[in-house]
């Protein structure tokens, strides 16, 4: 079980020991399932790589590079990497970053609303007959 870090980003990456930049290279078989080809990680602060090719890769049991609790895989889109390793039977990392939701969530929270701080909410009666909340609730349009 991994535990989370808790901590603001900068302590959070002071508490981790190695930062792993991990990229697969795979083809799909027949049912469109992940055959790695080949695999890049570069360690972020040592610069220390790791290429493997697929009969490489199919000896490991796990992970070549740190996959536990002070360790962090980065990948962009990382459900691509993540699938590979499940083909390869390896444990998944215990901290995952991937670049493609942190992009996607930096760059729609400009489309999010401001919030007025001393703005009070409108509150909607409700039509449904034996409701005393004056706010709709769905669960009870449900019932």
């Amino acid at each position: 079980m991994c535990d989370g870090l808790g901590a603001s980003s900068t302590d959070q990456l002071r508490q981790l020991d190695n930062i792993w930049h991990v990229d697969f290279e795979f083809r799909e078989d027949g049912n469109h399932l992940p055959v790695p080809v080949c695999m890049f990680a570069i360690e972020q602060r040592s610069g220390t790589e790791i290429f493997l090719e697929r009969d490489q890769l199919l000896t490991l049991k796990r992970a070549p590079f740190g996959t536990g609790t002070r360790d962090v895989m980065v990948a962009y889109a990382a459900n691509a990497e993540l699938s590979c390793f499940l083909m390869l039977g390896w444990p998944f990392p215990c901290h995952v970053l991937d670049a493609y939701v942190e992009t996607i969530g930096v760059s729609t929270s400009w489309m999010r609303p401001l919030r007025r701080p001393n703005r009070k909410s409108k509150r909607i009666r409700s039509s449904t007959k034996g409701c005393s909340s004056q706010t709709p609730n769905a669960l009870q349009n449900l019932r």
